[in-house]
C-alpha cells in the first residue's frame, strides 16, 4: 500500500482548489503518492510544485 498526500487549498473567497485527474477525468484535491524518503512536507511541496509550478517561499510546516 502506498500512502499519499492531499492538500486542501482555500482562497480569500473560501473557494478551494482541485485538479482534475489525467487518467480517470476526477475533480479531486491536490496531491500524490508519498516517495519512500520523503517526509509529509516534502511531499506535499513536492506534489503542489508538480501539479501548479508554485514554488513555497516560507516553510510549510508554519502553515499547518
Amino acid at each position: 500500500m502506498r500512502h499519499v498526500v492531499r492538500a486542501f487549498l482555500r482562497n480569500n473567497e473560501g473557494k478551494y482548489l482541485l485538479v482534475q485527474h489525467h487518467k480517470s477525468d476526477i475533480w479531486t484535491l491536490p496531491g500524490g503518492h508519498i516517495e519512500t524518503w520523503e517526509s509529509l512536507h516534502k511531499a506535499l511541496k513536492r506534489e503542489i510544485n508538480e501539479e501548479f509550478n508554485f514554488i513555497f517561499t516560507t516553510s510549510i510546516e508554519n502553515q499547518l
